[in-house]
């Protein structure tokens, strides 16, 4: 890793080292290297290529709270709604924590 690019990423003001595609969007240049084939490399794969995770309207999510809120906003990233749907866990029966105690789960967030 070159001089000062940890610095770079724990600093959200810091200026990033950034080129263009030959469409003439921005290109993020990172030097990273993501251990494992798991679903969570190859999500965190994804996303640092550029990929965005957007909801399947053909697979309906099992929470019927969840899955409408979804849908209302399909054309946006997950990514981009993570904070609208975490108040989604609240009212869900599903346990995403793996704990039934709704209370634990959002003292360990």
């Amino acid at each position: 890793m070159e001089s000062g690019a940890f610095e770079t990423l724990l600093n959200p003001d810091a200026v990033y080292r950034s080129s263009t595609d030959e469409d003439g969007s921005p290109i993020l240049l990172t030097d990273v290297v993501v251990i494992g084939n798991g679903p969570s490399g190859l999500a965190l794969s994804a996303f640092l290529a550029g990929w965005k995770p957007f909801y399947n309207k053909k697979s309906a999510h099992p929470s019927r709270v969840l899955h409408q809120k979804l849908m209302g906003h399909a054309e946006t990233s997950l990514v981009d709604q993570v904070g609208r749907l975490s108040i989604s866990f609240i009212s869900s029966q599903h346990s995403y924590s793996g704990s039934t105690n709704r209370e634990l789960f959002w003292a360990e967030l």
